[in-house]
C-alpha cells in the first residue's frame, strides 16, 4: 500500500505477537541471543515471573559456566557488570529467588560477542552463528548439486578451527524442495540459546517459492528443520529468494526473519514485463520459532523488484531495537533502497527512509547489507550498492541518511579492466584484525566477461578478487588494505563470508567461494572450493589457511550471518535486459533452467 501517496514503498502491519505473557522462569531479553554487543560492560535485561522477590544473573566464559566472570543478586530485571567482560564469546543466564532465597527457575543459557574496544552506545547487532552453543563459530556451505535436491554441509568450529569434513549435511526438509541456493544465520528464533540456520528455494515448492529455519541444538544432533512457509502471494513470486535475519525488531528477545519475493504480484505491473513488482515480509520469532504469518508485508505500487535483497542493518539509531533494509534496484531511473526502523510495535512504517544514488544509473539496491561498527561509535553502519559501486551509510542519532557517507568503486588489477560485480554479490563485515572496528570484504568475481559458447550472451570467467578494508575513526580507506586473489579458483570472490572466530583465537576468520575451481572454461561441471583465511592482528593473509572443495558447485555461495542472500539465483537472470548492465550468471543447464548455490 502507498498510503502516503508518493510511489514508495510502505510496510502493511498486522498486530505484533503478544509478548506479554509472563515466563514461568526468567526470560531473557538483551543482549539478543547469538548476537554482538557494543560494550563491554552491556546491560543484561530479562522478564521475572510474578511472585520472584530477586534474580541472580551470571555471565561466564563457557556454556556449563565452569568459570564464572561475574554473578549479580538484584531485585530488579536488569544488571550491567561492574568491570569489562573479556573480548570473544561469553554466555550468561539468570534464575530467580523466592522472598526465602531459594532458586524457583533458571533461564535458558544465552551467549553473545564481546567486541575488542569499548565503545559509548550500549546495544547489539548481528549473529553469532554458533549452532552448538559451544563457544565456536560454525559454518554451512551450501551445494546445490549434491544430490539432485542439493545439500547443506555443516562445519563445527573448533580450537583447530573447521574439520576436514563436515560435521553434518542436511538434507531438503520438504518433498520438491532444491536447498543449497540461499541460506543465511538465523539468529536464535525460539530463545533456547541456540543459532538457528535459514534456508530458501526461491522454486521450492514448484510455485511460490519457500524458506524454512533449522534450529540449533546441544546434542551433536543434525539441526531439525521446521515446517516449510510458502509464499502468501501466489505463483512465481521467488519467495525465498532472499531471506535473513531481521534482528530483534521489536524488543522481545527473539530474533526475526525478514524475506524477499521480488517478482511477486504479477499483476501489478504491466502484463509484457515478466517479473512483479516484489514483496518483502517480517516474520516474528517466538517460544515455538518463528511465527508462520507474516505480520509486516512490504510492497509498492510502482514496478520494481521489491525484496532482491534484505537484511538487519543493525540497530543504526542506537534506540536499541533492529532496523530493516530492503533492496529494489528497479525503483524509480537508478534503483533504491528502504530502511525501516524497529520499535516496541515492530517495523514503523510513518518513519520510513528512502535511499537513492542517482549517480548510478541503475541496479542501486542489489545488495543491501548491515556493516557492523565501522568507524568505532557503537551504531550500526550499512551499505546499499550497484554493480562496481558500494555506498556506506555510517549509524546516527538523528535518522540522517540523505546521502552516504562514504562510496567505494571497484579497484583496478593492474590490467586496466576493473573486474565486474565489484560489491554486488560479496560483501563481509567483521572485525579480522581485531583492533575492535568492523572491517570489509568486498568481492569482485568476475576478472572477464567472454562471450559463452553459444555467442548470445556473457559469463563470468577469470579468477576474481576480493579486497579487505579495515575499519577506523572515519569508516574504511577508499583503497584496499589487501587484496585476495587466486590463479587456479575461478569465479574467487563469487561469495565471502566473515564467518566469525572458528578457532576461538580472538581474530574473525574470512571464507572465500570460488565456484569455478577445477573448470575455468565452464564447459562441464566445476568443482568449487571454499578457501579460509584466517584473521590475525596484521589483518588477513594472502594465502589460504584451509582448503576444501566440493563435489559441483560447492561454495556458490558463503551466507554468513551478517551477509544478505540476494534474490540472485532465478531473478539474475534478467538483468541484463532490464538494467543495462553485463551480470555475471549462474551455471546455465543444458535445459536452460538456471540452479543456484550458497554457504553460511
Amino acid at each position: 500500500m502507498d498510503a502516503g501517496g508518493d510511489a514508495l514503498a510502505d510496510v502493511l502491519a498486522d498486530a505484533p505477537a503478544d509478548s506479554s505473557r509472563m515466563p514461568l522462569v526468567p526470560r531473557l531479553l538483551a543482549p539478543l541471543s547469538a548476537g554482538r554487543v557494543s560494550n563491554r560492560r552491556p546491560t543484561l535485561r530479562w522478564v521475572m515471573p510474578t511472585g520472584f522477590a530477586q534474580a541472580t544473573a551470571q555471565v561466564c566464559s563457557d556454556r556449563p559456566c565452569t568459570h564464572p566472570l561475574g554473578t549479580w543478586t538484584v531485585a530488579g530485571s536488569s544488571v550491567r557488570p561492574s568491570d569489562p567482560l573479556p573480548a570473544g564469546i561469553v554466555f550468561w543466564r539468570v534464575w530467580g529467588l523466592d522472598s526465602r532465597g531459594v532458586v524457583v527457575g533458571s533461564s535458558a543459557t544465552w551467549e553473545f560477542e564481546v567486541p575488542h574496544r569499548d565503545a559509548p552506545v550500549d546495544t547489539s547487532w548481528g549473529v553469532v552463528k554458533d549452532f552448538n552453543n559451544d563457544g565456536y563459530d560454525d559454518v554451512a556451505v551450501g551445494d546445490v548439486n549434491a544430490t539432485a535436491r542439493g545439500a547443506i554441509h555443516v562445519y563445527f568450529g573448533s580450537v583447530m578451527g573447521l574439520p576436514t569434513s563436515p560435521t553434518m549435511t542436511l538434507s531438503p526438509p520438504v518433498t520438491g524442495a532444491d536447498i543449497g541456493g540461499v541460506i543465511a544465520g538465523g539468529g536464535d528464533v525460539n530463545g533456547d540459546g541456540f543459532a538457528d540456520l535459514l534456508v530458501g528455494d526461491p522454486e521450492g515448492d514448484g510455485t511460490s517459492g519457500l524458506f524454512v529455519s533449522y534450529l540449533g541444538n546441544g546434542t551433536g544432533d543434525p539441526l531439525v528443520s521446521t515446517p516449510a512457509i510458502t509464499g502468501p502471494d501466489g505463483m512465481l513470486g521467488q519467495f525465498g529468494g532472499a531471506v535473513e535475519s531481521a534482528g530483534d525488531v521489536n524488543g522481545d528477545g527473539y530474533s526475526d526473519v525478514v524475506v524477499g519475493a521480488p517478482c511477486a504480484l504479477w499483476a501489478s505491473v504491466a502484463p509484457d514485463y515478466s517479473c512483479g513488482s516484489g514483496v518483502a515480509y517480517l516474520y516474528l520469532g517466538g517460544p515455538a520459532g518463528l511465527a508462520t504469518t507474516y505480520v509486516s508485508r512490504i510492497l509498492s505500487t510502482e514496478r520494481g523488484w521489491i525484496g532482491y535483497s534484505v537484511t538487519s542493518a543493525g540497530d543504526v539509531d542506537g534506540d536499541g531495537y533492529a532496523d530493516v533494509l530492503v533492496g529494489n534496484p528497479m525503483y524509480g531511473a537508478a534503483g533504491g533502497a528502504y530502511l525501516y526502523f524497529g520499535g516496541p510495535s515492530g517495523l514503523s512504517m510513518a518513519e520510513s527512509i528512502t535511499l537513492t544514488y542517482p549517480a548510478r544509473q541503475g541496479g542501486y539496491g542489489m545488495l543491501v547489507a548491515g556493516a557492523g561498527d565501522l568507524n568505532g561509535d557503537s551504531l550500526s553502519d550499512f551499505i546499499v550498492s550497484a554493480p562496481n559501486v558500494v555506498t556506506i551509510y555510517l549509524g546516527n542519532r538523528t535518522r540522517s541518511f540523505s546521502s552516504p557517507d562514504q562510496v567505494l568503486t571497484s579497484p583496478d588489477p593492474g590490467d586496466g579492466i576493473p573486474p565486474e560485480l565489484y560489491g554486488v554479490q560479496t560483501f563481509a563485515p567483521g572485525d579480522v584484525n581485531g583492533d575492535g572496528y568492523c572491517d570489509l570484504a568486498i568481492g569482485a568475481p568476475c576478472g572477464y566477461l567472454p562471450p559463452t559458447p553459444t555467442s548470445t550472451s556473457f559469463y563470468c570467467a577469470g579468477h576474481g578478487w576480493v579486497y579487505e578494508y579495515p575499519g577506523g575513526t572515519s569508516g574504511v580507506p577508499a583503497d584496499p588494505a589487501v587484496t585476495l586473489t587466486s590463479t587456479s579458483a575461478y569465479q574467487f570472490g563469487r561469495t565471502a563470508s566473515v564467518i566469525g572466530d572458528v578457532n576461538a583465537d580472538g581474530f574473525e576468520d574470512l571464507a572465500v567461494g570460488a565456484p569455478g575451481y577445477g573448470n575455468p572454461d565452464f564447459l562441464g561441471s566445476p568443482n568449487g572450493q571454499m578457501l579460509v583465511f584466517d584473521g590475525r592482528s596484521s589483518g588477513l593473509p594472502t594465502a589460504p589457511d584451509q582448503i576444501f572443495s566440493g563435489i559441483i558447485q560447492f561454495s556458490k555461495e558463503i551466507a554468513s550471518a551478517l551477509r544478505v542472500t540476494g534474490g540472485w539465483v532465478s531473478v539474475q537472470r534478467l538483468l541484463p535486459s532490464v538494467i543495462g548492465s553485463v551480470v555475471c550468471p549462474d551455471f546455465v543447464t543444458a535445459s536452460g533452467a538456471t540452479k543456484g548455490g550458497s554457504t553460511s
